[in-house]
């Protein structure tokens, strides 16, 4: 239906696209809006507003995911008070949906703070996500609690990928810690292969 959408003339295009973004089918909204976006950027950047106002956190998932290589749309769309919302929600998806978004913001103090929470949250699939809007974010004093992370087995992979977007400058924290016999050795034994993506 969407990529029929795309050739109708404008004004019934515009009222079936509409009614699409009401599509409560996790892949359709986030679709119609990111067509949205294209075809009227402006009425597209206030529907996707509307979707992080809305409580419906399986829907703001689907959206980020549609969005992930459109992060000034939205970085322009979210803010400390969504993030604010749900990072210390009793709902593991809300505290994921929050760690998530955070990447998508800019690295201000109370966003790295926050992420800095939710790097240690019990939850993997959070403190995963977290890891990854670090990566992206990549606040440098965030480094040593996202080092931190690789001493927890589920949580290596992401932690090593979100280091690597660091590039070189990790290299030194992690050979202190190497070094360091008072460190956690199952973090220990994990350091040499974030060493190795440095590697030339």
């Amino acid at each position: 239906a969407l990529r029929l959408l795309s050739s109708y003339p404008e004004p019934p295009r515009m009222e079936n696209l509409s009614a699409l973004l009401q599509d409560e089918t996790p892949e359709v909204s986030p679709r119609a809006l990111e067509l949205l976006l294209k075809l009227d950027r402006d009425s597209g950047r206030t529907a996707l507003a509307g979707v992080f106002q809305s409580t419906d956190a399986g829907r703001i998932h689907a959206v980020l995911d549609t969005m992930e290589d459109n992060p000034g749309l939205v970085k322009d769309a979210l803010s400390e008070d969504f993030l604010n919302r749900y990072y210390k929600s009793s709902r593991v998806e809300e505290r994921e949906l929050a760690a998530r978004s955070a990447g998508f913001m800019p690295s201000t103090p109370e966003v790295v703070n926050r992420l800095s929470h939710l790097l240690e949250d019990s939850s993997t699939a959070v403190a995963r996500a977290a890891a990854a809007s670090v990566g992206r974010l990549r606040p440098p004093q965030l480094v040593r609690r996202l080092i931190g992370q690789l001493s927890r087995r589920p949580l290596r992979l992401g932690a090593r990928n979100a280091l690597g977007r660091f590039g070189p400058e990790v290299v030194d924290p992690v050979l202190n810690l190497m070094k360091d016999p008072n460190q956690d050795l199952n973090l220990r034994r994990a350091l040499p292969q974030v060493l190795a993506e440095f590697e030339d």
